[in-house]
């Protein structure tokens, strides 16, 4: 079982009752093999007219040393081949893609945040996703106890014992300086993902 599979129970049963499966508008920062992608397109987004954006840089980093990048991305193509209609593929930083996205005043039903898992780099993607989202869209960040997780330990982060090395700083900072806008919907403790919900 992959680290991402393991989250499939969660999406179940926890996020997949809350959205309108209905022309579903997806975004996800950080796709890298494109898992989580095909899992969303075969079960969230089932409609003729849904559709994802993606985001990756689909380049080497501190957080995935030794990953050969062009195989990764050939298996993000693999994996959506299938749904190609319905998936728009923006290679680059997520910053500035994000910064695109928000020009166009588009709008997504739900976010799905895994991608640099830095706290700068993820309170950076909450921060130009939030007005992304429509009100009473969800947020999804993965990896919360990222660095707990040993299975992650080993693959070459630079600085383990640093919590600016994983999300979980970003996210209470963001949850907290956005409280009045947002609402804790759930947190899944075998992985570590968090979810809350844009009420106004």
């Amino acid at each position: 079982m992959t680290a991402w599979q393991r989250n499939i129970p969660f999406f179940q049963r926890e996020i997949q009752p809350l959205i309108d499966l209905n022309q579903v508008e997806v975004l996800e920062i950080g796709s890298y093999q494109g898992m989580s992608t095909r899992w969303m397109l075969d079960n969230l987004l089932q409609h003729p007219k849904s559709h994802i954006t993606c985001i990756d840089i689909w380049e080497s980093s501190e957080q995935h040393l030794g990953a050969d990048f062009s195989q990764v991305e050939a298996e993000f193509d693999q994996q959506v081949e299938p749904h190609r209609s319905k998936v728009t593929k923006l290679k680059g930083d997520s910053w500035s893609q994000l910064l695109q996205l928000n020009l166009t005043g588009q709008k997504f039903d739900l976010i799905y945040v895994d991608g640099d898992h830095s706290a700068q780099g993820v309170l950076r993607d909450l921060v130009l996703a939030w007005p992304l989202l429509k009100v009473n869209g969800i947020m999804v960040c993965d990896d919360y106890v990222w660095k707990e997780n040993l299975e992650a330990w080993g693959r070459g982060f630079r600085d383990f014992h640093s919590p600016l090395e994983t999300p979980k700083m970003a996210i209470d900072a963001f949850t907290l300086i956005f409280s009045d806008s947002l609402r804790h919907c759930i947190s899944y403790n075998l992985y570590g993902i968090v979810a809350f919900m844009k009420i106004k």
